[in-house]
């Protein structure tokens, strides 16, 4: 996904589109959350302007990343134990038909 990401951005500077353009078209292809696609299309427009505000993007960005990251690290134990359930109800089931 960031190969295609990257390559699509550099072809749309290459077609003589412009950086917040390109970068914002080839966001919507990645497989983001809307808040996340919405901080990356900002760094795009923000890495054409002052460095300061490039940095204060890249920083929010990391931020949003990470917080929706950690937040589907902390569901993963619950997904693990609803599928391990559902495998034990399974399991006793198909035992209860073949008696």
């Amino acid at each position: 996904a960031v190969s295609d990401f990257l390559t699509r951005s550099a072809d749309a500077l290459t077609r003589g589109e412009g950086m917040e353009n390109g970068w914002g078209q080839a966001v919507l292809r990645l497989p983001l959350h809307t808040e996340e696609q919405t901080a990356m299309a900002e760094l795009g427009k923000a890495l054409q302007g002052m460095e300061e505000n490039a940095c204060k993007a890249i920083t929010l960005a990391i931020h949003i990343l990470e917080a929706r990251r950690g937040a589907e690290a902390a569901a993963e134990p619950d997904r693990e134990r609803r599928a391990l359930a559902l495998t034990v109800s399974a399991a006793a089931l198909l035992v209860i038909l073949l008696i």
